[in-house]
């Protein structure tokens, strides 16, 4: 009941928000065609392609830690569900701290060398979250991923939609929608039945490492990239 009250000065922004009304001829493309557009955009274009496959791979194998959460709670650091409410929290905490850095930066700032720390940094977290077996210092890593995760996410976005044109930001970004978040419940699905066999922290390690060598291979190209408003 909490959560839905907290929705309601998010809902008041948007109804106060004006539309500025744009004179564009309407697009009578198919959808099929318009989503080919997109695709053909995003192949082509030598940063973004790259940025959409390290995005696939983390939705596959970057974010399966919340579904096996409870095991680690129970089974690894026995915590109970105290402790439970204790590692999703600090998650969420240091989520919120991230978002706190990325809105105090300036809007020239370069964006691809924070994509590329933030991959970097949640991989490792995970890695780390993984072999840990002591609370407090759990929760000091799922901080420093919800960190990571907010400084990669949101700096993923906004490089993405610098570098595509205006006309396509709807259709690109429904690709990266289905890239990331699309992918998540396969994902978790994986991991279940990954964890079921081998347990939830060699799933959640071999998810960390699976991510930061695609970080490597896929995202670090990103970190040279200079600010698209320099």
């Amino acid at each position: 009941m909490i959560n839905s009250f907290s929705y309601l000065p998010v809902i008041g922004t948007l109804m106060s928000m004006s539309t500025v009304e744009q004179n564009r001829s309407r697009n009578r493309d198919s959808f099929a065609s318009q989503l080919y557009q997109a695709w053909a955009f995003v192949r082509a274009h030598r940063t973004i392609y790259p940025l959409m496959v390290g995005l696939a791979f983390y939705g596959l194998f970057g974010f399966t830690l919340t579904v096996l959460m409870p095991i680690f709670a129970d089974k690894v650091l026995q915590v109970g569900v105290r402790g439970l409410g204790g590692l999703m929290g600090a998650m969420g905490a240091g989520a919120l701290a991230g978002a706190v850095v990325q809105a105090s930066m300036p809007r020239q700032r370069a964006r691809g060398p924070m994509v590329f720390r933030g991959s970097v940094g949640l991989a490792v977290a995970f890695i780390g979250f993984a072999l840990s077996r002591w609370f407090l210092l759990s929760l000091a890593l799922l901080a420093g991923a919800g960190f990571a995760m907010i400084l990669m996410v949101t700096s993923l976005v906004t490089l993405i939609l610098d570098l595509t044109p205006e006309e396509l930001h709807g259709r690109v970004m429904g690709l990266y929608t289905t890239s990331f978040l699309g992918l998540m419940p396969i994902g978790t699905f994986l991991a279940g039945a990954l964890a079921s066999g081998i347990g939830a922290p060699a799933t959640t390690a071999l998810g960390g490492a699976t991510c930061l060598l695609v970080a490597i291979l896929t995202l670090r190209p990103t970190g040279e990239l200079p600010s698209t408003h320099a």
